[in-house]
């Protein structure tokens, strides 16, 4: 083999490993590869007493202003993650422009994942939009850059949706 056709080898190589490691150093569809933790009620461990107290008085959801959010569809309705994007980004949330769309897997109950220290925003969205919705810390499989994860479950297709009145 001649030193110039080896060279070119090489060189066809180097570009197409260089290619295959800027893919996996920026991925750009971190949402269709999320695997949700499994469904054993077993994994979710019981709350705990916090030390800040929550006012009596009327809510004023100081923290949806800002909270950045995902959301998947986790049902086979279509449509689901883009009617409550639209629903919770005029509540004040800031949607993640490339997080809105399907989940891996169907949820039967709607779930708001939260990232660490966000556990009061995700109490604080299922008081005003999702009252039956379970919440659990984010697993390791979600990979979005968000403070909230939200599910949207089959329990949400067969009912109205909630307003933001209560």
């Amino acid at each position: 083999m001649s030193t110039s056709a080896l060279r070119a080898l090489i060189l066809a190589a180097a570009v197409v490993i260089g290619g295959m490691m800027l893919v996996k150093a920026f991925p750009h569809g971190a949402v269709q590869a999320f695997t949700p933790p499994s469904a054993s009620p077993a994994a979710t461990p019981s709350p705990t007493p916090s030390h800040s107290p929550t006012p009596s008085g009327p809510s004023t959801s100081p923290t949806i202003k800002g909270v950045t959010i995902q959301i998947l569809n986790a049902t086979q309705t279509p449509g689901l993650a883009a009617t409550w994007a639209a629903k919770l980004k005029k509540a004040g949330y800031k949607v993640c422009a490339t997080c809105v769309g399907n989940a891996a897997v169907a949820y039967a109950q709607t779930t708001i994942y939260y990232a660490r220290g966000a556990k009061a925003d995700a109490l604080a969205m299922r008081a005003r939009f999702f009252p039956k919705a379970k919440i659990a810390p984010n697993p390791p499989s979600i990979q979005a850059k968000v403070k909230l994860s939200l599910f949207v479950g089959a329990d949400l297709v067969a009912t109205p949706s909630p307003t933001a009145s209560g």
